[in-house]
């Protein structure tokens, strides 16, 4: 795991000094190394390499988090002998040692024991077509002199991240905001329409815009191309996911057998390492399924373990985290915050997202990676996108009895909201309710949504800035509507309505401590074979959600964790914070933009009264959360940041 700096400036020459103190922006996400190239057009236009510290067109940054190989070798921009190609690359390929072996049989040499190498030689050979091989997590850019292109390319599922601000004449990537803020020539203006979405539904990646004017994502999956020459966008492409092995007429029994043998291979790659990992462990059943594949795996590992343990005792999920550390003979570490006297003080946070983040559950994870780094871990395998694979959420679940309502097969929609609403606990009125909305079109849904006041604009919102910014206030996307209700929604839940936001509370929570953290559910052989599976083999009747994973993980997850019939997720007792709530907010300058859409004196009389709902605790949060980045923004830019339409 590392960070990433490009720049290019196809006329006039960039400033090597700035964007080198701008990299010392990435420090946290590498600092066991530093690698700068930078190249210069000569008197015919062609880029050669120029000293490095002299002013040059093409800027390439890298800071290095040693993972594999943690020799210099590893060092980067890697280049190609030929200097037909360099490198910089953020994340981890985890079959390098597979593809190695096949290159080797081709014929290459290889200099060192990376994964860099490994997929540079990849390309060599194979071009943008070796991306159907790789199997990790990344985000890489790769200069082709040869062909004058260069080449940004994000993992399937946008596991790492990978930012781009176009600027005058100027495109510069980035992994972080940070650094491109620090070049950043104008004042930042935030969108008023994301930070509405942000308030209202927090929501903050399901767009390509930041907040930030200007500053982009780049689509997961896709590969990008800019014209080395000129620095405009030649090409777009999304590249082809490996395919499944799933096929249509493929029993139960034989779907669990395969999911096991695709389940623990995943989990065998994501132990590579040259350096100390562990394991977050919520107790719930996907981080408890990676612990004990690991111990299935490798019966000597050491397994450390950590876990947030809330102290209120109805979100404290200890008993089962316990009955696992047991089971694996873990080494656990445990911990509790209170938002009054966290390690990690608020501005902190902020500073470390880059982004506003939706609610505390974020702050206790940070806290997690926290200690892990105390610990001395460098890798933390974590249960992430669990849900997203194998279909374990509640929209999910109405989603497929929407599929069997439509399709009249009443008898088996009973059946399985009988086993949803009694064991699994999901409440019946609200299944009802998601099932109705996923069957209404979407016209529809606008006119309940506001019969229901769903779509209410929260009373400390002002209305002048409603006007003034035109901001709609309703849902920013609608979901797509499709016969196959339940494959929509689990599309909808990995692409943009979820999983997204979740890997980058993740990520920068991780990086900020120098961590790499690694989800094995979220590889595209265990997604790409879950997503082409029949509903009913994720969940049925018989064994309610992640139907499966607890079939495949019979025999080496504990049993008391496969037929748990509660779900309680990550939580922080968010309303009994309330009251430090009040005091972070009351800190904030009545200068700060956040303002300028907050009535803040309404809001603060609001946030003093009792009677609040969840729904609108995690809103107030989101507005305290939206307010320290917005100063965060400030300070990181130097210029005072505004709303803007």
């Amino acid at each position: 795991m590392c960070g990433l700096l490009i720049s290019l400036r196809p006329t006039g020459t960039l400033s090597y000094a700035e964007l080198a103190v701008a990299l010392d922006y990435l420090h946290h996400r590498g600092p066991d190394g530093t690698g700068i190239q930078a190249w210069r057009r000569d008197a015919s236009g062609l880029l050669k390499r120029a000293r490095n510290g002299s002013a040059c067109h093409l800027f390439m940054g890298h800071k290095r988090l040693s993972i594999i190989d943690l020799s210099d070798a590893g060092s980067q921009p890697m280049g190609s002998a030929d200097e037909q190609f360099s490198i910089v690359l953020n994340g981890e390929i985890y079959n390098y040692k597979e593809l190695r072996l096949r290159l080797s049989k081709i014929g290459y040499k290889f200099t060192s024991n990376t994964d860099t190498e490994v997929l540079l030689r990849a390309w060599q050979e194979w071009g943008k077509n070796c991306l159907q091989y790789l199997v990790g997590m990344y985000a890489f850019c790769i200069a082709d002199f040869k062909r004058n292109i260069l080449y940004a390319v994000r993992d399937p599922y946008g596991i790492k991240p990978f930012f781009m601000m176009r600027e005058s004449n100027t495109l510069t990537l980035s992994s972080e905001i940070a650094p491109l803020l620090r070049v950043k020539k104008t004042s930042p203006k935030i969108s008023a329409q994301l930070a509405f979405d942000f308030i209202r539904w927090g929501l903050t990646e399901h767009q390509e815009s930041t907040l930030i004017r200007g500053i982009d994502r780049l689509k997961p999956g896709h590969i990008t191309e800019f014209d080395l020459l000129d620095g405009s966008i030649t090409r777009v492409e999304k590249f082809v996911k490996p395919n499944l092995t799933h096929q249509g007429n493929q029993s139960y029994t034989d779907a669990v057998d395969q999911f096991r043998h695709i389940f623990l291979e995943s989990v065998r790659l994501h132990l590579r390492t040259d350096v100390p990992l562990g394991f977050t462990l919520s107790g719930g059943l996907d981080s408890s399924s990676i612990v004990c594949a690991a111990r299935h795996l490798e019966p000597d590992l050491r397994i450390d373990t950590f876990s947030y343990i809330p102290a209120k005792r109805g979100l404290s999920e200890e008993t089962w985290i316990d009955i696992v550390n047991k089971q694996v003979n873990a080494h656990p570490h445990k911990l509790d915050f209170s938002p009054s006297s966290p390690s990690i003080p608020l501005p902190q946070l902020a500073s470390n997202q880059g982004e506003p983040f939706a609610s505390t559950s974020i702050w206790a994870q940070a806290e997690i990676f926290n200690a892990a780094h105390a610990s001395g871990m460098k890798v933390m395998i974590d249960g992430q996108g669990g849900d997203e694979a194998l279909g374990g959420y509640i929209q999910h679940c109405s989603a497929y009895m929407a599929d069997l309502v439509s399709h009249l097969r009443l008898s088996q929609a009973a059946s399985l909201a009988d086993r949803l609403c009694g064991k699994d606990a999901i409440p019946l009125s609200l299944l009802l309710q998601l099932t109705a909305q996923d069957m209404l079109p979407a016209s529809l849904i606008t006119i309940v949504r506001k019969i229901i006041r769903r779509d209410v604009v929260p009373i400390w919102i002002k209305q002048s800035a409603l006007n003034d910014f035109h901001i709609a206030p309703g849902l920013p996307y609608r979901e797509v509507k499709a016969k196959n209700y339940f494959r929509n929604r689990f599309c909808d839940m990995i692409e943009r309505a979820n999983l997204p936001d979740l890997l980058r509370y993740q990520d920068r929570n991780a990086m900020a401590v120098s961590i790499e953290a690694r989800v094995p559910f979220l590889s595209p052989p265990v997604l790409g074979f879950t997503g082409n599976l029949p509903p009913a083999f994720l969940l049925n009747e018989d064994r309610g959600t992640k139907a499966i994973l607890k079939d495949a993980m019979a025999g080496i997850v504990p049993d008391e964790i496969l037929s748990r019939r509660d779900k309680k997720g990550f939580q922080a007792p968010e309303e009994d914070w309330i009251f430090a709530f009040i005091k972070i907010l009351e800190a904030y300058s009545p200068g700060n933009a956040i303002f300028d859409l907050v009535d803040r004196e309404h809001f603060l009389k609001i946030l003093s009264s009792t009677g609040f709902t969840h729904n609108y605790h995690s809103s107030i949060w989101r507005v305290i959360s939206l307010a320290s980045w917005i100063d965060w923004v400030t300070d990181m830019s130097g210029q005072i940041a505004e709303l803007t339409r």
